[in-house]
């Protein structure tokens, strides 16, 4: 989005027309997961409803809730998930591998991620990766494959809404989404090869860096 910004596009607009690159990338990041043999289409299923309605609901009050507000409780509350990422489980014990929170937890937990996403946009990606890991259970492999797949649905209902509103300029978003394809196709196949060993410390330190910049701003 910085990158759109300096290219001489309003927030606004930038902000529309940066959902091109992310659903790209989240769509080629599912093929790639996909292709390793990884899938867990059946857990974005079942999170997407709590995560879309929290999603509208959060874009309906983002013009009256400070944004500097959710920012830091989302920063606070990746720092208590930190541990449960640490201690995440190994692949290959599927959505069993970890301890599962009640499934009303889950929904709430997962809504309250797409009320964010609608009020802030950036960085969901991490804490939705936490909570796949912390509440649902799965490992840093399985829960990488379904965030992406929740991500790739929600952006996609998001860059329609910006795109009838005229917020979006294509050639920009097509541009950035040829890279960010290729980028998040090789990125998942690598993931799902390398598993946790590699996850896990570079997502610590991605956690760290976010919850730092939405706490200090």
């Amino acid at each position: 989005m910085p990158i759109l910004v300096l290219a001489g596009l309003d927030a606004g607009v930038a902000n529309g027309t940066n959902r091109v690159q992310v659903v790209a990338q989240s769509a080629t990041s599912v093929l790639g997961f996909r292709r390793e043999g990884v899938s867990e289409l059946d857990v974005a299923r079942r999170f997407l409803p709590a995560t879309l309605v929290g999603s509208l609901l959060g874009a309906l009050i983002a013009s009256h809730v400070p944004d500097a507000l959710f920012q830091r409780a989302f920063g606070v509350l990746m720092l208590v998930f930190l541990p449960l990422l640490l201690r995440a489980p190994d692949p290959g014990g599927g959505e069993s591998a970890g301890r599962r929170w009640p499934a009303s937890v889950q929904h709430a937990v997962f809504g309250a991620l797409g009320l964010y996403g609608g009020l802030v946009q950036a960085g969901l990606g991490i804490p939705l990766l936490l909570a796949l890991v912390g509440v649902a259970g799965l490992d840093l492999v399985r829960g990488n494959a379904a965030k992406v797949a929740i991500n790739a649905v929600q952006q996609a209902l998001a860059l329609a809404v910006f795109a009838a509103l005229g917020k979006v300029v294509w050639g920009h978003g097509l541009i950035l989404a040829a890279g960010s394809a290729a980028g998040g196709y090789a990125a998942s196949r690598a993931g799902a090869r390398v598993g946790p060993a590699l996850i896990r410390p570079v997502l610590a330190l991605a956690v760290l860096a976010l919850a730092a910049r939405m706490l200090l701003g």
